[in-house]
């Protein structure tokens, strides 16, 4: 059976990037941003969800193999 745990422990840290990410997508709304700001909340948001969905697909991969370990 596939023991490998190594990735496991990134629950957490990908939680707090979903959060970073949520964040910038929603703070133009509610910050006064010039040009500049929103092209850096943008590019925070785009490649953080980029890097956060990569790291959520790397987590579930290792999980499901690791997590239904029945039998001897």
């Amino acid at each position: 059976m596939y023991r490998n745990d190594k990735y496991l422990h990134l629950g957490g840290p990908l939680l707090a990037g979903v959060t970073v990410v949520a964040l910038s997508s929603l703070a133009p709304m509610a910050l006064p941003l010039g040009m500049r700001g929103l092209a850096i909340t943008e590019s925070i948001s785009l490649y953080g969800g980029l890097a956060v969905f990569g790291g959520f697909v790397l987590y579930e991969s290792v999980g499901a193999y690791v997590l239904p370990c029945f039998g001897p």
